[in-house]
């Protein structure tokens, strides 16, 4: 099943492809492949769903492929349709904080968490709430985010300016990333 405006998204993603540089040197089968891919998670360019890029590929005949990649838009959008999630919050912790933290059988729980937005960030938690009921959070601290950041190829970039969003980004992209590769109904290739 195709999503009710896979055309107006298809149009799009043809259109910014045909200006990225590069492209003209991808094959066109590298092209098909990365849409495929698109709507085989049904996924929306439009969106910001997902992205595309040129890469340096020595397997290829013109030395160029093209890559497709999650945004943390596309990777919520999925989750909630083919994996039963209602809703996805993620949570950044500052050392003056206060909260409750335990496991219930096996299940990290968190209540009770007064916020107060000052001091240094310690880390944060993703909750995922799903359609039928159940409540999963997952724990990060703030070395396991900044190795996720280290290790991404925008980990200097100008969105840093807006640290608190990226981290926020990070928690549900770390947190998603695992659901979505449990699900038997989604491609997880170029989910890495």
């Amino acid at each position: 099943n195709l999503p009710d405006n896979y055309k107006s998204s298809v149009y799009f993603a043809i259109e910014k492809l045909s200006q990225m540089d590069g492209i003209e040197q991808v094959p066109s089968i590298e092209i098909t492949k990365a849409l495929i891919q698109v709507f085989e998670n049904k996924l929306d360019f439009q969106k910001n769903h997902c992205y595309f890029f040129v890469q340096n590929d020595k397997n290829s005949a013109t030395g160029k492929s093209l890559r497709f990649g999650w945004q943390y838009q596309g990777l919520i959008s999925v989750v909630k349709s083919t994996c039963g999630v209602k809703d996805v919050f993620p949570v950044l912790i500052n050392e003056n904080d206060k909260f409750d933290m335990f496991y219930e059988d096996g299940n990290l729980t968190v209540k009770n968490h007064k916020p107060t937005f000052e001091g240094k960030l310690t880390g944060g938690y993703c909750v995922v709430i799903y359609n039928d009921g159940p409540v999963k959070s997952r724990y990060y601290t703030m070395d396991e985010l900044e190795m996720r950041r280290n290790s991404s190829t925008a980990s200097k970039g100008n969105f840093w300016k807006w640290e608190r969003e990226m981290y926020e980004k990070t928690l549900v992209n770390a947190f998603l990333k695992r659901l979505i590769e449990t699900s038997p109904d989604t491609n997880i290739e170029g989910l890495h």
